[in-house]
């Protein structure tokens, strides 16, 4: 297959795969992060990896036949999913240390808030 026609199945192709990704993408990260749920967080984490980062490295550096805008659209779409693949991460381990906190508070409660009993109504 010839360079011109691979980049003719391949464009669209790759375009389709960010764009089905996207939106689950999206909606992982932002119930993950209000709704403080450790999978829709690292759902969105790793949609963010795969497919979302490569494919738009591939329209950003790769692709032929770019306009102007194409470009300058690519470098700030680039350049935020970046950051909410940094900020995320963050999110993420943040998210992780205080469910893991709260697993422990709850898993000890009875040990940690034990009230000790009243010596003065003993006779």
């Amino acid at each position: 297959m010839e360079y011109k026609r691979a980049v003719k199945v391949l464009s669209p192709t790759i375009f389709a795969i960010w764009a089905f990704a996207e939106g689950p993408r999206l909606l992982f990260g932002y119930t993950g992060n209000l709704k403080e749920k450790v999978p829709q967080m690292a759902s969105f984490f790793l949609l963010t990896v795969f497919p979302s980062l490569p494919a738009l490295a591939y329209f950003l550096f790769a692709e032929v036949n770019k306009l102007p805008l194409d470009w300058a659209l690519h470098v700030i779409q680039f350049g935020f999913t970046l950051a909410e693949l940094v900020f995320g991460y963050r999110a993420l381990r943040l998210l992780i240390r205080s469910q893991r906190d709260r697993f422990a508070v709850q898993a000890h409660a009875d040990k940690l808030f034990k009230v000790a009993p009243d010596k003065s109504k003993q006779p």
